[in-house]
């Protein structure tokens, strides 16, 4: 039954992990250094990360980190 339990909270664990956390850097670094629009940031995703989401997902995921690091 622990088994059960802790592989569930591992699953868990995974699911509140997002693909864009892993690239934050990058992203931001895409942004403020160099400009790039929100569209293209998701184009870069999608070609050399593959990564497909929507500007609107960005969009809330940029917001929850420049809130972070208020």
């Amino acid at each position: 039954m622990s088994d059960l339990k802790q592989e569930l909270a591992a699953v868990r664990a995974e699911l509140k992990k997002h693909p864009l956390d892993e690239f934050k850097n990058d992203i931001l670094e895409l942004i403020n250094l160099h400009g790039a629009s929100q569209q293209e940031v998701v184009i870069w995703l999608e070609v050399y990360k593959d990564i497909s989401i929507t500007q609107s997902t960005l969009s809330r995921r940029l917001s929850r980190w420049k809130a972070q690091e208020l």
